[in-house]
């Protein structure tokens, strides 16, 4: 692409459709053969084998002693693909990073386009594929990778939410509130984002919206983070 120039049409298509084709053959391509399962990976599988031949979704096991250290997420994301394949092996158990990975490469794109047009979106979504983070965890059955795409799909909602927010506010004299349910899905991911590891996803989130609406002085928006129906939701999943 040349430099300044957008792709449109259907060199654009084409484009996408490439960056998609590139992404999922590095993450899925051999996904449950190319290695046997990790330590780290063990401790996802067992627990979430035990779900299933349990019946007990609430507390995670492994060899039948509960397993509290982890939040239950990734067992519960585990155990319900191979409740659905009927088994759990190597594939079930790195599908979830896998997927979740093939989304963050999306919406980072997505997200590049909308800000900075479909040439910056494309090379975002390149960028994004292409990480040594993203090669190395994206084919691993472990949390780490959904929590990002949590985290920065929530980070995606604040960011529109609040750029919304400010355009509306340029015509008017009055600065709006953000909608109430934009502001409950943001806090309802925020408790899933607990539910795969505490606190890491929401501190983020909310350190980095709080700390922009301080730099732009927009000091009453800040308040309307404390929506209540949102902070009940997100300490429910956090306390539970």
């Amino acid at each position: 692409i040349s430099k300044g120039v957008e792709p449109k049409g259907a060199l654009l298509a084409l484009l996408w459709a490439a960056l998609f084709c590139f992404t999922a053959t590095l993450f899925f391509f051999k996904l449950g053969s190319y290695q046997t399962l990790t330590l780290t990976e063990g401790y996802v599988a067992v627990p979430a084998r035990e779900m299933l031949r349990t019946g007990d979704w609430l507390v995670p096991r492994f060899g039948g002693s509960p397993r509290l250290e982890k939040p239950p997420l990734a067992y519960w994301l585990v155990g319900s693909l191979g409740w659905l394949r009927g088994e759990i092996n190597e594939f079930i158990v790195r599908l979830p990073a896998a997927f979740a990975s093939l989304c963050l490469v999306g919406l980072m794109g997505l997200w590049g386009t909308k800000w900075y047009g479909s040439r910056a979106g494309l090379c975002a979504g390149f960028i994004q594929a292409s990480m040594t983070y993203m090669i190395s965890l994206g084919r691993r059955g472990m949390i780490d990778v959904p929590l990002s795409f949590l985290t920065t799909l929530t980070l995606y909602l604040v960011a529109g939410l609040f750029d919304e927010s400010s355009s509306a506010a340029r015509g008017s004299a009055v600065n709006p509130s953000p909608k109430k349910l934009s502001l409950w899905i943001i806090f309802f991911l925020l408790g899933v984002a607990s539910l795969a590891k505490p606190f890491i996803g929401p501190a983020l989130v909310l350190i980095s919206a709080t700390s922009f609406l301080m730099i732009q002085r927009r000091f009453r928006e800040i308040m309307y983070l404390a929506n209540p129906v949102g902070v009940i939701t997100f300490a429910l999943f956090t306390l539970a």
